[in-house]
């Protein structure tokens, strides 16, 4: 199957969200390190299921230009049992997003997101990215969103 085409996008969603159902072997690194925050990639459902089930925010961290959505609901009605056994209806949604791809090259329907510097190779988005928050910023960003959840 193309990669490309809808049956190879299904394929994939599917395909990741069954690599997620592996998150038990997370569990017992989850609970001896007991992080503050989970972060995964976009294909990483283990992250926002074993965010839930700890009650810890997730921070979605994107390495490209976004994936598309049927991705995200492909692998979402894979993971309905197990969504089902969580009291979930759907996937949970990010609390921050981090974003490598540059805002002018965004999908437009992109959401909001916390940029970080990638390392350009052309003297335009070498421009742009300049602007970017390090990645010290992001994640003094990340320790703000917690402490401001824990607050709350």
């Amino acid at each position: 199957m193309w990669p490309g085409s809808a049956g190879g996008v299904l394929f994939n969603g599917r395909g990741m969200a069954r690599l997620a159902l592996g998150m038990e072997g997370l569990v017992p690194l989850v609970e001896s390190w007991r992080p503050d925050v989970i972060v995964g990639g976009s294909l990483s459902y283990a992250a926002p299921l074993l965010a839930h089930r700890y009650g810890l925010p997730w921070v979605r961290h994107a390495l490209n230009m976004g994936e598309p959505v049927i991705i995200d609901l492909a692998a979402a009605a894979e993971l309905v049992p197990e969504m089902d056994e969580m009291g979930l209806s759907a996937l949970p949604a990010p609390d921050m997003d981090i974003e490598l791809c540059p805002p002018s090259v965004r999908r437009p329907d992109a959401g909001p997101a916390q940029f970080m510097r990638y390392a350009a190779r052309t003297r335009e988005l070498a421009a742009e990215i300049a602007s970017l928050p390090t990645p010290h910023e992001v994640t003094q960003a990340i320790v703000d969103m917690v402490r401001g959840r824990t607050a709350a």
